[in-house]
């Protein structure tokens, strides 16, 4: 039994020693066609799994856009709404005012700059409003649907902003009038008081 297993192993680091003495060039013709080959389609394997990832992470994005878009746009809808409100609110105030006025025939040094000054900051509020209002529509579809969030939130304070500017001119007006219906009451009422 020694002698047999003597001589396979003796047959097997024969050939052992005649593949070992070869596999450099072995190797050397792996590498010139097979590894070259090999490390290419490994590349494009990952290049595959990479756009794969890509896609998949697009996908996972665009289902969740769309599930927030129906309440951006609802939002988007109810603050265009309330903001048209606001100003036509505003606008109703200030045409009261200046028919009180007229109406009482109130005198005022500096009505018409005051009336001026609403009716600028009216246009500039109106611009405004109406600027927002067209970004008051939000899709997953176009290119960057954040910037259009962006966009709408930044012209929302320009907004903002000028109904400010406009709601305060109006108060200035106000104010004028009130003090000018009050100097013309007590006036009135010092020249009816004395004749009584």
């Amino acid at each position: 039994m020694n002698i047999h297993i003597t001589k396979r192993l003796a047959l097997g680091v024969g050939l052992g020693a005649v593949l070992v003495a070869g596999i450099p060039h072995l190797v050397s013709a792996i590498s010139m066609d097979g590894t070259s080959t090999l490390r290419e389609e490994a590349k494009e394997l990952r290049e595959e799994k990479k756009q794969q990832a890509q896609e998949a992470l697009k996908a996972k994005k665009v289902a969740a856009c769309e599930e927030h878009a129906k309440n951006i746009n609802q939002v988007m809808s109810r603050v265009n709404d309330r903001s048209q409100r606001i100003y036509d609110r505003l606008t109703k105030v200030s045409e009261l005012v200046q028919k009180y006025y007229a109406s009482k025939n109130l005198n005022i040094d500096n009505y018409s700059s005051l009336v001026t000054d609403i009716n600028v900051k009216r246009s500039i509020a109106n611009t405004k409003l109406n600027m927002m209002i067209t970004y008051g529509s939000f899709s997953c579809t176009e290119t960057s649907p954040r910037q259009i969030i962006m966009d709408y939130r930044d012209s929302r304070k320009a907004k903002v902003t000028a109904m400010k500017a406009y709601r305060q001119s109006i108060r200035t007006l106000l104010t004028e009038v009130k003090s000018a219906a009050a100097a013309k009451k007590s006036t009135s009422s010092q020249t009816d008081g004395g004749n009584v």
